[in-house]
């Protein structure tokens, strides 16, 4: 094909993924990156008319929802721009998936487990972990419940050589498969080939090309939307930061300000008490030469009366 296709794209994933024309590629996905005890062997869609997640005004609709023959849940999302609070709205998904089993009088007992597989074409952590599986544990890893399970897979952080494993080979087909026009040597496996073939399609078929770039668009600008965002909030925390910064230097300059004025009032006090001290010490010599005068007068008295005799 001329035209190559991203599988992230939601209209090629949902083809791939969630129709019953090719389930069986879900199922072969959902083995290799989950790896269940039980290998699953039948899936089926569930309805999303009222789906929550589709209604909640924040394009965060997953793209597929299943249930085996075991009654277990499994939700395949991707993510191809990192939301805010990415963490927070994965155990959000998760934790409605797991709380919509249960109606109105329904025991607890019926709850099955859920798996959320999170695929983010972005990297989400800090380190080179491709695969990240969160569970309910305790600190020292006693496990509280097997019904929760969210796995995380960053495309950006797969190794570049050609996968070994079914669960690389997925992966890397999803990396890389939107510049392919065809399937490497190496990888001419069943699913794969199947997988291409629907790509092939969606190349070749002008509606269905025009589908897809209507939404490769309607990307373009969410991916434009979030970095205006993420700039907006880049800014506005530089200026707070600068605010902040101006903020300290202007307490530091009122702080030294007080300061001076406080030593400033430290030596008035100083000066006053002085003065205060000296004003006492005069007044005790006044009060020593009124009492000297008043003697002086008591003699000259005396004296007079002394010499009248």
């Amino acid at each position: 094909m001329t035209r190559t296709i991203n599988p992230l794209i939601d209209c090629v994933f949902k083809a791939l993924f969630a129709t019953e024309e090719h389930r069986h590629l879900l199922i072969d996905l959902l083995n290799s990156l989950v790896q269940p005890e039980q290998p699953i062997v039948e899936v089926e869609y569930l309805d999303r008319s009222f789906d929550p997640d589709r209604l909640d005004g924040r394009g965060t609709s997953v793209d597929v929802k299943v249930r085996d023959s075991l009654g277990h849940l499994y939700q395949v999302e991707v993510q191809v721009v990192l939301h805010p609070a990415m963490a927070e709205r994965m155990t959000a998904t998760w934790s409605r998936m797991y709380t919509h089993q249960l109606e109105r009088g329904d025991s607890f007992s019926k709850l099955l487990p859920v798996t959320s597989v999170w695929i983010m074409d972005r990297p989400f952590g800090k380190d080179d972990q491709v695969h990240r599986h969160f569970a309910l544990r305790d600190p020292s890893g006693q496990l509280l419940t097997d019904h929760c399970n969210i796995h995380i897979l960053e495309l950006a952080k797969l190794p570049a050589q050609d996968p070994a494993t079914p669960h690389d080979i997925w992966l890397y087909f999803l990396r890389e498969s939107r510049d392919w026009e065809d399937l490497p040597p190496g990888l001419q496996h069943p699913a794969l080939m199947e997988a291409m073939q629907v790509m092939r399609r969606f190349a070749q078929d002008e509606s269905e090309y025009y589908r897809y770039m209507a939404e490769v668009d309607a990307e373009r600008v969410q991916l434009d939307l979030e970095l205006g965002r993420a700039q907006s909030e880049k800014a506005l925390a530089d200026a707070l930061v600068k605010k902040n910064q101006a903020l300290n230097e202007k307490n530091q300059a009122l702080n030294e300000k007080n300061q001076a004025l406080n030593e400033k009032n430290q030596a008035l006090n100083e000066k006053n008490q002085a003065l205060n001290e000296k004003n006492q010490a005069l007044e005790r010599e006044k009060r020593a030469l009124d009492e000297l005068a008043a003697k002086d007068a008591e003699l000259a008295r005396l004296r007079a009366l002394l010499e009248d005799d």
